[in-house]
């Protein structure tokens, strides 16, 4: 039985320093458009790397029992084992203290990041969703809607506040990562920091999509962002000023 656990112990060694390396070359993530995706993604890496030890546990233990117990014998149950000793308390509490580490870090550390983050917003865009698009509406009163871009200064620290005029919406930017509902008769808020500058007709992750199932045409409600520079974003809104006042 010693051997056994010996030997189990250093495949799942094995297994989960391999997973854990695989974890730290892989690139899941789109582009990081904004601050708050780099806190997120963050965070999601660090759940890969503390689920990487129970993955390798898991891994281990079925491909230790497929090499070691296969049987073509008998199909009915075996006798029932009963977990005794240290072993069933250590992976308890190892388990325990992974949760407890996960709520403290990156869970309220991350949210105190967000709210750090969303504090004292430079501009208020209002968005409105309805079947099957959206509105923005900016300080100035430039209003765009349908398949125009959305344009957003680089390095302006922006709070939306969203809403529907018919059904559940929702607000999401790939590349910005924070989603919230667009609900009818309430107004909800996501403030977002873009930094580096990008657009839809180069990178997907550049689109306010809707993400709450809303009908037929769903699918198709996005509209392209656009992340310029501040005084381009400046010369882009006294145009749309110009056109409107026409």
């Amino acid at each position: 039985m010693q051997r056994q656990y010996t030997t189990l112990f250093i495949m799942w060694l094995v297994v989960t320093a391999l997973t854990l390396v695989a974890m730290w070359a892989w690139q899941p993530f789109p582009t990081h458009g904004a601050l708050e995706a780099e806190v997120t993604d963050e965070a999601f890496r660090a759940l890969l790397y503390l689920g990487s030890p129970v993955l390798g546990l898991v891994i281990a233990v079925l491909a230790y029992s497929l090499m070691n117990f296969r049987s073509a014998g008998p199909t009915e149950d075996g006798a029932f084992i009963e977990g005794k000793g240290a072993l069933p308390k250590v992976w308890v509490g190892f388990s325990a203290a992974l949760c407890a580490l996960m709520i403290v870090w990156p869970g309220l550390t991350g949210m105190a990041e967000l709210r750090e983050l969303a504090e004292n917003p430079d501009m208020v865009v209002k968005v409105s969703g309805a079947r099957w698009s959206w509105t923005v509406e900016y300080p100035n009163g430039v209003k765009i809607t349908g398949k125009e871009p959305m344009v957003l200064p680089e390095g302006e620290r922006i709070r939306f506040d969203i809403t529907s005029v018919d059904i559940l919406h929702a607000f999401w930017v790939p590349a910005f990562r924070l989603k919230v509902d667009a609900v009818p008769g309430m107004t909800t808020t996501v403030t977002v920091n873009p930094h580096g500058e990008g657009e839809a007709e180069t990178d997907a992750a550049y689109r306010l999509q809707c993400t709450e199932l809303c009908g037929l045409q769903h699918a198709n409600m996005a509209m392209p962002v656009r992340v310029v520079s501040e005084s381009e974003f400046q010369t882009w809104l006294r145009d749309k000023q110009a056109k409107a006042a026409r």
